[in-house]
């Protein structure tokens, strides 16, 4: 306290919102010289402004990679997708699917280098304003 904080009726920690949910979700996918089957699915609800951050990096793998990503009664989603795939063979889905969600951001960034891949983005959006 520094004595020059205005007069209140209560202390300053009842002002603070510190139990408002702000989901934020970092997936890193790595696959270097790979056999594999990588699901990793993400569901958010009744979280406003949910971030979501997926990385898919892959080497020369032979793979099947599948990130779905549902979500519902969460204003203002934030989505980013990123994917790089160098020498690869692999099948690759990120499904997304927004309900009740007004104003979700999308971004998706794919990049392909010598690879034979099946990539699928299918995006679904039912009941948000401003898509």
């Amino acid at each position: 306290m520094t004595g020059f904080e205005p007069a209140t009726t209560r202390p300053p920690d009842v002002y603070a919102n510190r139990t408002a949910p702000h989901p934020e979700i970092y997936i890193n996918i790595l696959l270097f010289d790979s056999t594999c089957a990588v699901t990793v699915p993400i569901a958010i609800a009744d979280a406003p402004h949910p971030e979501i951050y997926v990385n898919i990096l892959l080497f020369d793998p032979t793979c099947t990679l599948t990130v779905p990503i549902a979500i519902a009664d969460a204003p203002h989603p934030e989505i980013y997708v990123n994917a790089l795939f160098f020498d690869s063979t692999c099948a690759a889905t990120v499904p997304i699917a927004i309900e009740d969600a007004p104003h979700p951001e999308i971004y998706v960034n794919i990049l392909l280098f010598d690879s034979t891949c099946a990539v699928t983005v299918p995006i679904a959006i039912a009941d948000a304003p401003h898509p």
